[in-house]
Formats: C-alpha cells, sequence, structure tokens
C-alpha cells in the first residue's frame, strides 16, 4: 500500500518590517510677543499765571475818590487847592493832570452800579452850581462855564461847598474839562451806553439858577 507523501509544510511569510513612525516635528515656539513700551507719560502744562488784578476800590463816594487821588499825587499842595487863587491857580492846574490819571484809574477799578453811582454825584454836582452868580465869578461862554464848575468840584467837597455858598470864592478863568466828563468816559468803556438820569450837566440847565 502505498504511502502518501506529507506535504511539505507551508513557510510562514514574514510579516513585513513595522515602519518606525517618524516622530512629530517639533513646533519652534513663538518668541514671546514684545510688549510695547508705554509712551511717557505727558506733563500737563502749567497753568498760565494769573494776574493779580488791582485792588478794588473801597469807597464809590465821589468826594472821597477825589481826596485820596490828591492825596496821592500832590499831597504838599492841599491847602493850595482848598482855597485856589489866582496865584497859586499855574501850580494847580498842572497838579490836576497827575490827580485826573490816578482818579481814572480808580474808576476803573469800580464795578457797574458804583461808577453809575459816582457819574450821578458828579452830575448832581455840577448842576447845583450852574448858577449866574457863579458864571459872573468863572465867566465863560457856556462850554467854559462847564469846564470851571469841574475844576470847582476836582479842587475837592471843601472848595466847591464853600464856592455853593459864596460864588465869590470861585476863581475866574479856572477851567478843567476832563472832569466833567471823566467817569461818564470810563463808564461807555466799560460798559455801553449811560443811562439817562433827567437832569443835565450842561451849561444853562438848572432853570431855577438863571
Amino acid at each position: 500500500m502505498a504511502t502518501k507523501k506529507k506535504a511539505p509544510a507551508k513557510k510562514k511569510a514574514a510579516a513585513p518590517a513595522k515602519k518606525k513612525a517618524a516622530p512629530p516635528a517639533k513646533k519652534k515656539a513663538a518668541p514671546p510677543a514684545k510688549k510695547k513700551a508705554a509712551p511717557p507719560a505727558k506733563k500737563k502744562a502749567a497753568p498760565p499765571a494769573k494776574k493779580k488784578a488791582a485792588p478794588a476800590v473801597a469807597s464809590a463816594d465821589l468826594w472821597q475818590l477825589i481826596e485820596d487821588a490828591w492825596n496821592e499825587t500832590a499831597p504838599e499842595l492841599d491847602a493850595a487847592r482848598k482855597a485856589p487863587t489866582e496865584d497859586n491857580l499855574e501850580d494847580l492846574g498842572e497838579a490836576a493832570e497827575e490827580m485826573l490819571s490816578a482818579l481814572r484809574a480808580k474808576f476803573e477799578r469800580l464795578d457797574q452800579a458804583s461808577l453809575l453811582a459816582v457819574d450821578r454825584t458828579l452830575e448832581r454836582a455840577l448842576y447845583q452850581i450852574d448858577r449866574q452868580e457863579v458864571q459872573e465869578v468863572t465867566d465863560g461862554s457856556d462850554d467854559g462855564f462847564l469846564y470851571a464848575r469841574g475844576f470847582i468840584v476836582a479842587m475837592g467837597k471843601r472848595f466847591y461847598d464853600a464856592v455853593d455858598k459864596n460864588p465869590s470864592k470861585a476863581v475866574c478863568d479856572a477851567e478843567l474839562e476832563e472832569m466833567c466828563y471823566l467817569p461818564l468816559h470810563v463808564y461807555e468803556k466799560k460798559f455801553g451806553e449811560l443811562p439817562r438820569s433827567g437832569i443835565s450837566r450842561e451849561s444853562c440847565s438848572n432853570a431855577a439858577g438863571w
């Protein structure tokens, strides 16, 4: 009986070699973001120095302001201006210019109501001595007589009262035009048109005096 030949054993195919997986590529770490430097803090500009305002005038009384202006500019003429004569008229006229500059500066520091009150006082004072008996001593045309009354007021309350009571105390041809309108001009420059008062400083306006 024939024997069966054994089939040769099948060789197992070698398993294909496993390829090693390539390691994942390392990501390069992004460089840290550079922080922007904060802009330097701006220094606040110092506020401009405030100019010191001129001190306010303590009194809005016309007569006191006139006294103060004379005392500041020509105190040596105190006696002369309280009793002017033809002999001291030239000295008083020259000194009056400086006095009026000082007086203007005082007016410019007044508020609206105070400056109006000062002009009302001046207007009333000029009106009060707008009389024929005063004009006969001072002489002058209508304008000239107004300026003569301005001089009387500018010398101060003592001389003004003396002339008001006794016109013969006035001085002929002594005039001071600027005094007649000084507070009015300052008022209009600062605040506009001056309200009407109902009387006038112009010559011959005081009907009772003519």
